[in-house]
Formats: C-alpha cells, sequence, structure tokens
C-alpha cells in the first residue's frame, strides 16, 4: 500500500512530498472557498468518525472553513449508503469557483461515488481530470493515483519508475512505486518485487511489508504473501494502518478472493478520498482471479 510519509521524493519538477499525501491533501486546500451551489441538501453537520488510517475530514489545518466541511459532507453521503447524493452535492460544490486542488478533491470524490454506483468509465474520466488539475501543483502520490485511477497504465508505469529512479535510497519512494506498478493492472509484478523486496526484507513497517506481500502474490508466491501480510499485521498496532484493509488482503491471499473483494469495497467506501484507492484497486485484482 502507499506509505504516508514525511520524508520528502523529488521528481517531475515538484519540491517533494513535504507532508503524507492524506495530511497534504487537505493542507494544500489552504485559502479555498468551496460552497454549496444550486442546492440544498438533507444532510447537515460535519462527519465525525472515520476508519482506522485516515484523518478525520475535520481535522485542523489550514484549509477554509468552508471547503473541508462541504468535502467531507460528500464523503459521509457515501459512507451512509448514499453515492447518488454524493454525485449530486459534489456536482453542486463543482459549479462554484474552486481552486485547482479543491477542485481536484471534489472530482476524487465524485469520482469514488461513481465507483459505488457501477459507473466505472464516469468515474475513470473524472481520475483522468483530477491527474490534469495535479499534473502542476499535486503530489507525486497524488498523480500516480489518478494516472492510475484513471487506467492510464503507461503513464502510471512511466511515472512510477522515474520516482523510484529518481529516489534510489528512499525506502518511501521505492514502496510507493512498486505498489503503482501493481495495483493499478499494470502487471508488472517482477519489476514492483525488484523495487520493494530490498526495503521490505527485516521491515516492520505494515505499508511495505503489505507492498512486498502483493509483489509476491502477483508473482505466484501465495504462501509467502500470506506470511509478509500476517507480519503486516503484526505491526498494525500503533500505525495509522487500516487493518481492515490488512485482514481482508490476507483473507484474499488464503484464497477466500471473493469475500475480501466484497470487503475491500467496503473499506473504500468508508473513505473515498483515499488517495491511492488500496482497497478498491485490491479488490479489482481479487476479481480477476474470482
Amino acid at each position: 500500500m502507499y506509505h504516508d510519509s514525511l520524508m520528502p521524493v523529488q521528481g517531475s519538477g515538484v519540491s517533494g512530498m513535504g507532508l503524507g499525501p492524506r495530511v497534504a491533501r487537505l493542507v494544500a486546500m489552504g485559502g479555498a472557498t468551496v460552497v454549496l451551489a444550486g442546492a440544498i441538501f438533507r444532510h447537515t453537520g460535519t462527519p465525525t468518525v472515520t476508519p482506522a488510517g485516515t484523518l478525520p475530514i475535520t481535522e485542523p489545518c489550514s484549509c477554509s472553513e468552508a471547503a473541508v466541511p462541504s468535502l467531507g459532507m460528500v464523503v459521509e453521503l457515501c459512507r451512509e449508503g448514499e453515492a447518488s447524493d454524493a454525485v449530486e452535492m459534489a456536482d453542486g460544490l463543482l459549479a462554484a469557483p474552486n481552486t485547482p486542488n479543491a477542485e481536484a478533491q471534489l472530482r476524487r470524490a465524485r469520482a469514488g461515488a461513481l465507483r459505488l454506483l457501477g459507473r466505472a468509465a464516469e468515474a475513470r474520466l473524472e481520475y483522468a481530470r483530477e491527474a490534469e488539475l495535479e499534473a502542476s501543483s499535486g503530489t507525486l502520490d497524488e498523480r500516480l493515483a489518478s494516472l492510475g485511477d484513471s487506467r492510464d497504465l503507461n503513464g502510471t508505469r512511466r511515472l512510477a519508475l522515474e520516482v523510484a529512479n529518481m529516489n534510489p535510497g528512499n525506502a518511501t519512494a521505492q514502496n510507493n512505486a512498486a505498489w503503482a506498478l501493481l495495483i493499478y493492472g499494470t502487471h508488472n509484478a517482477a519489476e514492483a518485487l525488484r523495487l520493494v523486496k530490498p526495503v521490505a526484507v527485516g521491515c516492520k513497517d505494515p505499508c511495505v511489508l503489505d507492498t512486498y506481500a502483493w509483489a509476491l502474490y502477483q508473482s505466484g508466491n501465495s504462501r509467502e504473501a500470506v506470511r509478509q501480510e500476517t507480519l503486516a499485521l503484526d505491526y498494525v498496532n500503533g500505525s495509522p494502518v487500516n487493518g481492515d484493509y490488512i485482514r481482508d488482503c490476507l483473507a484474499g491471499f488464503r484464497g477466500d478472493r471473493a469475500n475480501a473483494e466484497r470487503d475491500l469495497r467496503e473499506v473504500f467506501q468508508m473513505n473515498v478520498l483515499d488517495i491511492d484507492s488500496d482497497a478498491w484497486c485490491a479488490a479489482d485484482r481479487f476479481a480477476e482471479r474470482t
């Protein structure tokens, strides 16, 4: 899975990730004004419950007070199983003036809602629009994620290898590049294994161990994938990693792919803003083998 790190990562003219991407995507919206335009919704308030591994949408940061709760309501609608309302609300928010960063987050949220509705082609278009917005201002992780989610597999592979090659000593960069090669259906397991294995052996980081497990699984080594994902689960406590995600992947590696796919989509539903779409893309990979 993608690693949220405070370590800077260079590449493609972007000065670095700086904050972990889930923090950065909120902080980057500082000064944005997002208003609800043209619609009144029966849902009020802001979400107060977040799954493990994610930040509350109301986490204090430099974001405008208007931007964060409005975006949070789109996420909350998806959590409540009301993805159609989430799409409608996102449409209203997108009709108003937004900064590029704010619009990118809204398009990711809208794309997640479309995924939940089974409207995959429309979701890919939204992720492609997000990728365009983040080409100049997004973090490398955000760009990788939006390229992958838009199914630009060649672009995903090129950027992943660029990130890895420009940061040879950075475990975060090697992990995230390997994950991008694995999870979006690029089917570059051997290349991903080459990148992640050196930083995974002896590692206690569940993000890196999960990526290593996926590289092994995609390479046909399910037994070792189970061993590495079990290690990842052992190290989840005290980390920001979503334990449900790790448990569901472990079940899939053990052969219970249908239930793993279903449960992983439920994990994604709880946070459609998840930058890397870990759970949804993992579910897609298990669906390919079901």
